[in-house]
C-alpha cells in the first residue's frame, strides 16, 4: 500500500527572455493560455523587458488552447490603438463588443505573433485582432 499526496501545481501562463540576434534584441513572450492571471502576469513580464530597451516582440501562442475570453480582450486592449476596428463577437443572442476607448500600454511595440495548429480560441481571436490592426 503507498500514499498518495495531492499538491497545488502553479502553471504560469506567461513566460519569457531576451533573444540576441545580429540586429539587435528581441523580447520572447509565450503565452499558454489566457487564464485569470495572464494579463497580470504579461505586463509584469513584458514592463521588465521594455525596462532594458527592448521594442521587437515575439508573441507565441503556439499550442495555446485559448482560455477565458474576457482574458484575450484584456491583452487586446493593451495593443490598441486610437482608430482601430472594434470587435464584435455574435453567440446564438449574445454579442460582446471590444471597444478600443483609450490607447493601449503596449501599441507602439514591434510585433510578430507566432500560431500553429495547436492554436485555437481566444489564442486565433487574438491572432486575428492583432494581424487586422497592422501588428
Amino acid at each position: 500500500m503507498f500514499k498518495i499526496v495531492r499538491e497545488v501545481i502553479i502553471i504560469h501562463a506567461v513566460s519569457t527572455k531576451i533573444i540576441d540576434n545580429s540586429s539587435g534584441a528581441i523580447g520572447y513572450v509565450k503565452i499558454k493560455i489566457f487564464s485569470e492571471t495572464m494579463l497580470e502576469d504579461f505586463r509584469k513580464e513584458i514592463t521588465n523587458i521594455r525596462s532594458q530597451g527592448i521594442t521587437k516582440f515575439i508573441l507565441d501562442f503556439r499550442n495555446n488552447p485559448g482560455g477565458l475570453l474576457h482574458s484575450a480582450f484584456d491583452l487586446l486592449s493593451n495593443f490598441a490603438r486610437l482608430g482601430d476596428v472594434s470587435i464584435v463577437i455574435r453567440e446564438r443572442d449574445k454579442e460582446t463588443i471590444f471597444n478600443n476607448e483609450k490607447i493601449g500600454n503596449f501599441y507602439d511595440l514591434k510585433v510578430v505573433i507566432l500560431i500553429n495548429k495547436g492554436s485555437a480560441s481566444a489564442s486565433e481571436i487574438v491572432a486575428s485582432a492583432m494581424k487586422d490592426w497592422g501588428f
